[in-house]
């Protein structure tokens, strides 16, 4: 489960980074209203692109932590970040050691990953769009999708919805789509998703053979 988290920040973040570079030109036409002048849509570019780096130095980091250790310092602050998160850098580091002569198979989820859990969405987006009568091309769609799962990260309401949605709508606009059919479109996207994501609960309620946990 850890590695599965692993594979798709990479793929999430790899993607973003791609788009963001190639689709520069969608945040510098972004202008936010009652905003300072100074935080415009290159701002954005610029804490979205950090945040991808970061995220992709992260993982970077999990797979070599070894060498990363031997540096003076490291093995004192890992021990500390272990105590103070119960032990989850020790499991994340162990989960790394596990898959590290794998790398091949690493790419190929990451592959698999980026094409068929990033991009769906994405073309979701484009259908729930045509369904209003817009027609955008897929490029920017896939941007305001990405960046907005990004801003969703951010824990601020459960799940990331808001975040995601104000993200994603405010891309989708700036891309050309009227701002009704957008924010039609978003929340339909949302809804969808929290409707596929309830489904798992039916597991919980119907699977009552097992009603505790083996450790």
């Amino acid at each position: 489960i850890m590695m599965d988290r692993i594979v798709g920040m990479i793929a999430l973040f790899a993607l973003a980074l791609v788009l963001l570079f190639y689709d520069r030109s969608l945040f510098e036409s972004i202008h936010l209203d009652k905003m300072p002048e100074y935080f415009d849509g290159m701002l954005l570019w610029w804490l979205f692109a950090g945040v991808c780096t970061a995220g992709l130095l992260t993982a970077m980091a999990v797979f070599i932590h070894r060498k990363i250790e031997n540096l003076p310092g490291i093995k004192q602050f890992i021990a500390f970040a272990d105590r103070k998160s119960s032990g989850k850098v020790s499991r994340i580091s162990a989960a790394a050691d596990t898959y590290a002569s794998h790398g091949w198979q690493i790419l190929i989820w990451v592959i698999i990953t980026l094409f068929l859990i990033h991009l769906t969405p994405a073309i979701s987006m484009m259908l729930l769009l045509a369904g209003t009568g817009v027609k955008l091309s897929f490029i920017p769609i896939v941007t305001a999708v990405i960046i907005g799962n990004i801003a969703g990260l951010i824990p601020l309401f459960p799940g990331g919805i808001g975040t995601r949605d104000a993200v994603t709508i405010a891309l989708l606009v700036t891309a050309g789509c009227p701002p009704d059919s957008a924010a039609t479109a978003q929340l339909l996207a949302t809804a969808a998703l929290i409707l596929f994501n309830l489904t798992g609960s039916l597991f919980f309620i119907f699977d009552r053979k097992n009603t505790e946990v083996q450790l």
